[in-house]
């Protein structure tokens, strides 16, 4: 992903070295920028396992999902036109939710969707 500038780079620590090192992420080996400037180091790090959690948790779901819908007879092309219909929906409310909270994250996340 880093190759073709896709990760979403997630910079902390002190503020000065965040700055330095934005140029070097955003449009070269990411895609975005999530700034922790002036926050301690392992938060980046405790946001990368909590977005794995969830990134792991909705392929966990779309596997059962797709067991069941294979198992049933429903049959797994019926349950891609409902998928394709629901994600971008699920992913906009989920936003929205972290704008309510007013977490720190939630305008990248938001702006990313629309």
């Amino acid at each position: 992903m880093a190759d073709s500038g896709q990760l979403v780079c997630v910079l902390a620590g002190p503020a000065e070295a965040v700055d330095k090192a934005k140029p070097y992420c955003k449009g070269v080996m990411g895609r975005a920028i999530i700034d922790f400037g002036g926050q301690e180091q392992g938060r980046a790090t405790l946001l990368k396992v909590i977005g794995n959690t969830f990134i792991l948790s909705m392929i966990e779901t779309l596997s059962e999902g797709l067991t069941v819908a294979e198992k049933s007879g429903l049959g797994t092309d019926n349950l891609h036109q409902v998928r394709g219909a629901y994600a971008l929906h699920v992913l906009k409310w989920f936003c929205g939710l972290l704008l309510t909270l007013k977490c720190s994250l939630s305008r990248q996340c938001f702006l990313g969707l629309m």
